[in-house]
């Protein structure tokens, strides 16, 4: 019924002189929603900047505005106070709610909602919203997980992370963020370069935001994700609330779903004194006893070699689309192994060519038919043991931006070089040696970023002596110069303590050079020459690691 339909009948009834409660008509139902939890998140009145900026549950909107179509009176019943009821009405409307009253002031706590005179929790598994009994939530529920399960959805999406720490106007922040984001969109701007630009997912910047393909199931925080990505259409986008955030989300296309698969194998370790290929020929010897007809499990039972899947037939699990570890479920314990892969490398001091070995294993994929694209499998292989390399730093106790500063200046093919410089680093920033590195570079870096914000120059990557005009100049490309010659030929065993000495023992005519000479010189050629100077400063010192990323006191 219509909300003028409503007012009159709700409207104050007398009968024989005395007030009556008005009576619904047959079949009329009146519904008493609440609003934080039930049919958005959870928004505390103590944060009203949020809700203005929070996103409605699409499954509670459009079964409120079934039960409007229907003919019942639908009343949001809020503990939210009457401060709060304008900008209340506004998102209600804002977000095309259909509603006849709105009720401020319930008791905090208790979603819920009356229909007639039965109390029905408002159900809200894995965030459903719903009408009817648990029995029937869950049977219903169970199989939209099922028709879910039978497609893949590959996806791209531009996320603006709201972190749990976040404020309320960083929240109101991020949601303005989006809705932009969303609009330049919606206005014709290319999805993946906006991704790249923008996005707080760090991978976009190399995929465009492109995730690939999904399947149902995803973690908890992410259904309204996962209800949005199966409900969109080809070429459709939306924004979106998860745990991690705000997300535009974007379908590229479906798939039917490729399931789990189990894998098995028989493992036959190469010993490196071998010369005579003796493994070679003992895992040819039992492929070809697989070629006549023996039993996979039996063979992997007597001569597997990997003591943790031989008991089991060789039967190492099962894996899926996108069932990445995360740190509530990791039932392959692959990240434990990940752990194990880079404590001996770091242990027996050794460099490995990651990339090599994972762009060959996905080429043997692709050879027995699997679609998978070598740059995403070794960006999100990389981007994995970086995640666990940073781990071990931690439990390392090496500072969070040390450990940040070195994964950035190198490739997941030098691991033991990321962890030995920064643990070398963190060892002595507060040391004579760190401090005086620090102190150089920051000065010198600070004043050349400051000179180059407002400034049109373009740096070449020298410097002319020909223009200099005093020896503090000369003697800063004579130590550039020297360090350089140090940095080029060092050989795989780096010594770390030595290289920080070296740049610490710069700390003199560094300081001597800001002490004595003006950078920002009026005659422009000069100017420019100086931060030049300082520009292979800054690079000569980053040979180490990037310090622009090291925080200091």
């Amino acid at each position: 019924m219509k909300r003028e339909e409503a007012d009159a009948l709700l409207h104050q009834k007398v009968e024989e002189g005395e007030l009556i409660s008005p009576v619904l008509p047959e079949g009329v139902k009146n519904y008493l929603i609440d609003i934080d939890g039930t049919i958005t998140e959870d928004v505390p009145n103590e944060e009203p900047e949020r809700m203005a900026a929070c996103l409605p549950f699409e499954d509670a909107k459009k079964t409120c505005n079934k039960w409007y179509d229907e003919g019942h009176m639908i009343c949001f019943f809020t503990s939210r106070t009457e401060e709060h009821r304008a900008v209340t009405q506004t998102w209600l409307e804002t977000h095309g709610f259909n509603y006849h009253t709105l009720l401020m002031g319930k008791p905090r706590g208790g979603n819920y909602h009356w229909i007639d005179n039965h109390l029905v929790k408002a159900t809200r598994y894995r965030g459903k919203f719903t009408d009817l009994v648990d029995k029937e939530v869950t049977e219903r529920l169970v199989q939209e997980a099922y028709d879910r399960s039978l497609r893949d959805i590959d996806i791209s999406h531009i996320m603006v992370l709201v972190p749990p720490t976040a404020t309320p106007k960083d929240t109101l922040a991020a949601f303005s963020k989006i809705n932009n984001l969303k609009t330049a969109i919606d206005g014709g701007a290319d999805f993946a370069k906006v991704a790249a630009e923008k996005s707080d997912d760090k991978s976009a910047k190399t995929n465009g935001g492109n995730l690939g393909y999904m399947t149902a199931l995803l973690p908890d925080g992410f259904y309204e994700f996962e209800t949005a990505a199966y409900s969109l259409k080809d070429g459709e986008s939306k924004v979106v609330k998860s745990a991690a955030g705000y997300h535009i989300i974007k379908v590229n296309g479906s798939r039917a779903a490729r399931g789990e698969i189990e894998a098995a194998h028989i493992l036959i370790r190469k010993d490196p004194k071998d010369k005579g290929g003796a493994a070679k020929v003992r895992i040819d010897s039992i492929s070809a006893a697989l070629q006549a007809g023996a039993e996979f499990e039996t063979l992997a039972r007597a001569y597997s070699q990997d003591n943790l899947s031989a008991s089991k037939g060789g039967k190492i699990g099962f894996f899926g689309i996108n069932k990445k570890p995360t740190s509530s479920k990791d039932p392959y314990a692959l990240r434990r192994s990940a752990l194990g892969v880079i404590k001996l490398l770091i242990d027996n001091n050794k460099e490995f060519k990651i990339k090599d070995l994972i762009s060959y294993s996905t080429s043997l994929h692709r050879d027995q038919g699997f679609e998978l694209s070598n740059d995403l499998s070794q960006k999100e292989l990389a981007e994995f043991l970086m995640d666990r390399l940073k781990y071990y730093m931690k439990e390392k106790k090496i500072r969070a931006d040390i450990t940040d500063a070195s994964i950035n200046s190198y490739g997941i093919d030098h691991m033991n070089k990321i962890f030995k410089k920064a643990l070398t680093l963190n060892n002595l920033i507060n040391e004579e040696i760190g401090e005086d590195v620090m102190a150089s570079y920051k000065r010198a870096s600070s004043i050349l970023e400051s000179e180059l914000k407002n400034s049109d120059l373009e740096l070449s990557n020298t410097t002319d002596p020909g223009i200099f005009k005093n020896d503090y100049e000369k003697n800063l490309l004579k130590k550039i110069n020297e360090l350089r010659k140090y940095f080029t030929n060092i050989n795989k065993d780096e010594n770390y303590v030595e290289s920080l000495t070296n740049l610490a023992g710069a700390k003199k005519v560094i300081f001597d050079f800001f002490d004595n000479v003006k950078v920002n010189d009026e005659d422009k050629s000069i100017k420019k020459n100086r931060l030049e100077l300082l520009q292979m400063l800054c690079r000569t010192f980053d040979n180490y690691i990037n310090f622009s990323n090291i925080e200091t006191k």
